[in-house]
């Protein structure tokens, strides 16, 4: 069935439902269970469902709406490279709204309030919900997520090479024969791609390292533990927000001999002209320049289109 014939009169025929709970379904209506819009989704979506958003919502003169979702604006990535999106935008026919959310992923409440906005690109800062995907499959937004990775095939996704960032750390630590590490990571996916790409490379090159490792947030008596029973002389922490926590942590330890600190600009906290140790960063114009075209691409197609791009880091020891 074409796209175009599809309403809400064919779908309620599909699933012998009404067409006002095929409505309300599609609306998210708390009123209707969650089984009952799985099965009304599911359906739009088979016939090809397209919503009438611009009843929905009342266009800017006729132009693109776009909404930068985030967490915390404290965030230095975000606060970054937001700035210079903005700036590559500005002479654009793009209406930019910005949304902060509390939650830690962007979730299919949000994604509701955007659509019913009338966005057309919702550009996250954020991981998505799975229920998030499928709100924004069947209203055909397009979605891009900065700085996170994912899989799925309806996500545009900005990205850093997080295992090679994990192996420059490595072949840094080597290089200065730093032999007994600490890696501080959390549970981000992106941790574990940082110490494949560490852990390899240190084994690889020093065969004999000592590698212990925590996870943030850190129980602070285990963290000196660790310091003193293994003798650290280098820690690295993946990204800048847990750096700096651990470096005042040994700030305060005595009869310490502090411990070389590694951390990584891509996630983390703006502590402008605090820099006092080698990190991990890339090139935030470049990343911001990548995305721009990729919108002004979707601002002009109306069928999916998907990016995966992945950009390179490099371990800035000019501090």
């Amino acid at each position: 069935m074409s796209s175009f014939k599809v309403g809400l009169k064919e779908i309620a025929r599909e699933v012998n439902y009404s067409i006002n709970t095929v409505s309300r379904a599609l609306r998210d209506c708390d009123d209707i269970s969650n089984t009952t819009k799985s099965i009304i989704r599911q359906k739009a979506l088979e016939l090809g469902y397209f919503p009438n958003r611009a009843s929905l919502k009342i266009k800017i003169e006729n132009r693109p709406v776009i909404a930068l979702v985030y967490r915390e604006f404290n965030d230095h990535f975000f606060s970054t490279l937001s700035d210079k999106i903005l700036n590559n935008l500005n002479d654009e026919e793009i209406v930019i709204s910005i949304k902060r959310v509390h939650e830690e992923k962007l979730t299919r409440k949000c994604v509701k309030t955007l659509v019913t906005n009338g966005v057309d690109i919702i550009l996250s800062f954020l991981d998505v919900s799975n229920d998030a995907i499928e709100l924004v499959n069947l209203f055909k937004v397009h979605l891009l997520v900065v700085g996170k990775y994912s899989d799925s095939f309806n996500i545009s996704c900005f990205f850093l090479d997080d295992e090679k960032a994990g192996i420059l750390v490595g072949k840094y630590l080597v290089d200065n024969k730093y032999t007994s590490i600490l890696f501080i990571g959390d549970k981000e996916p992106s941790t574990k791609k940082k110490y494949r790409g560490f852990e390899r490379t240190i084994h690889k090159y020093q065969i004999e390292a000592n590698i212990k490792s925590l996870i943030y947030p850190l129980n602070k008596n285990e963290f000196i533990s660790i310091l003193f029973r293994e003798k650290i002389d280098a820690i690295y922490c993946v990204n800048n927000k847990i750096a700096f926590e651990v470096n005042s942590l040994l700030d305060n330890i005595i009869n310490q001999k502090k411990a070389l600190l590694i951390g990584n600009d891509s996630d983390g906290y703006n502590y402008e002209n605090q820099i006092s140790f080698p990190m991990i960063s890339f090139d935030y114009s470049l990343m911001a320049s990548e995305i721009k075209n990729v919108i002004i691409k979707l601002t002009n197609e109306t069928k999916s289109l998907h990016y995966k791009i992945m950009f390179d880091v490099f371990l800035k020891t000019d501090f």
